[in-house]
């Protein structure tokens, strides 16, 4: 840990004034300019001594995980004190967090001198998705007029979630042009099979109609058929994340779907070559466009019943995808993609071959 001078342009002026009352002392040998002189001496050297404040001294705290909405506005509040509890003599401390994947930083400065604790807020709006682990910090302390820095390297042992983009007006959309006809393909649920499930004994507000007489007279309690009801066809939803121009649309269309506007848990994610039903929301941040995972597709059936209706997302959907679904025979399936433009590209099977809605 070294100090250095700051750019030269910064420190022309204090050089200047500093040459320029020296000059006009011994020029002219005013009292009044010999005193200015040693005053500015005096300060220049306290200005200096502050810098000897070691930043080993300092601490960066903040919470282990940080989850971020894209379309908030957030700040993060890092805390800077000192190790010890004790006050901090550096002037200026400036803290800037590195971001990688893409490369992007973030800084703030403040005033820290004879204080015991800072907060530096840094604003984390407009960070791509993606999932941050103990970003690179930088902190740099400068003297009072800016002519001395000196800096050190540290960590900010935090992890910072950023989930994907919400998409209100795209994922309605898709919703009500596409999407409607399967949301509504549900086996009857509402209607008795005829097939007899078991006795019980009745109770009040079960339907008299299905009183059994002959088990009521051998018993001598009023006893009721139960007949099995048909199970309620449900639809999934799942993301296949394979490699495309439009990875990140197509992704927020999904999350929107799914977390907003249906608010459903029959939801899941092929990520990489598993297929995970159990997706938390921060697991969002962590997914990576993975074309392995399109074999996955094979044994979705292992997953997800084949009764239930399915909503399938793929980034890029090509002719070579399209003949191996064919081969499938998935059924009850959608498949959602878009084209180059964004728009959505719908498959849905008709009579055995898929074809666009």
């Amino acid at each position: 840990m070294k100090i250095m001078l700051s750019s030269w342009i910064n420190n022309l002026f204090w050089i200047a004034l500093f040459v320029g009352v020296f000059f006009h002392a011994v020029t002219f040998g005013y009292t009044a300019s010999w005193v200015f002189v040693f005053a500015l001496f005096g300060l220049l050297v306290f200005n200096a001594l502050t810098l000897l404040f070691p930043l080993f001294y300092i601490d960066v705290e903040k919470e282990d995980r940080i989850i971020l909405d894209p379309e908030r506005e957030f700040v993060l509040n890092i805390l800077i004190k000192h190790r010890n509890n004790r006050v901090i003599y550096l002037p200026y401390l400036t803290l800037t967090l590195y971001f990688d994947h893409p490369r992007i930083k973030r800084s703030v400065k403040r005033m820290s001198f004879y204080q015991s604790s800072i907060q530096m807020p840094i604003s984390l709006y407009g960070l791509p998705r993606g999932i941050y682990r103990r970003p690179d910090l930088r902190l740099k302390a400068s003297d009072f007029f800016n002519v001395l820095v000196k800096s050190a390297n540290k960590r900010l042992l935090s992890t910072i979630y950023v989930l994907p983009k919400l998409n209100d007006e795209a994922t309605n959309l898709l919703m009500y042009k596409y999407l409607s006809p399967v949301l509504n393909m549900k086996k009857k649920d509402n209607q008795r099979s005829h097939e007899f499930y078991k006795l019980k004994e009745y109770v009040a507000g079960d339907n008299i109609k299905m009183i059994d007489w002959k088990a009521t007279s051998k018993t001598q309690n009023i006893t009721i058929k139960e007949m099995e009801f048909e199970k309620k066809k449900e639809t999934f939803f799942i993301f296949c994340g394979s490699e495309g121009p439009h990875y990140e649309f197509l992704l927020s269309i999904f999350y929107t779907l799914v977390m907003t506007i249906l608010n459903t848990s029959f939801f899941g994610v092929i990520d990489q070559t598993k297929y995970n039903a159990q997706v938390k929301q921060v697991d969002f941040a962590m997914l990576n466009p993975d074309n392995r995972n399109r074999q996955v597709l094979h044994e979705l059936d292992m997953h997800v019943s084949s009764i239930n209706n399915k909503v399938i997302f793929i980034p890029s959907f090509d002719d070579t995808l399209l003949t191996e679904i064919q081969k499938m025979g998935l059924e009850n399936t959608v498949f959602v993609s878009v084209d180059q433009q964004k728009n959505f590209v719908v498959y849905e099977n008709f009579g055995g071959k898929y074809e666009k809605v």
